[in-house]
């Protein structure tokens, strides 16, 4: 998988914690929008492009990055807690 689509995970109430395999590129328009219960997202160094509403309504997820990478940069320009891990 390369990318992962608009609206995929959009409301996914069922959603705590997800691992983006290695390979993704890229994260779509509002692919995680809302999905409230989401609070730890793991991001591989390949994601390189994350739409700025990927993760709107999302207000206690925190990003685990595996260095300072585009997704770390993300989340400081959007005010999303990061950690590297």
């Amino acid at each position: 998988m390369t990318s992962i689509g608009e609206c995929a995970f959009q409301f996914c109430d069922k959603l705590l914690g997800i691992n983006i395999p290695g390979g993704c590129t890229t994260i779509g328009a509002r692919a995680f929008a809302n999905s409230a219960r989401l609070t730890a997202v793991y991001m591989p160094d390949t994601v390189t492009s994350i739409a700025r509403d990927a993760f709107e309504g999302c207000a206690g997820v925190t990003f685990l990055c595996e260095s300072q990478n585009a997704a770390y940069q993300f989340a400081q320009a959007n005010g999303i807690a990061c950690r590297v891990e």
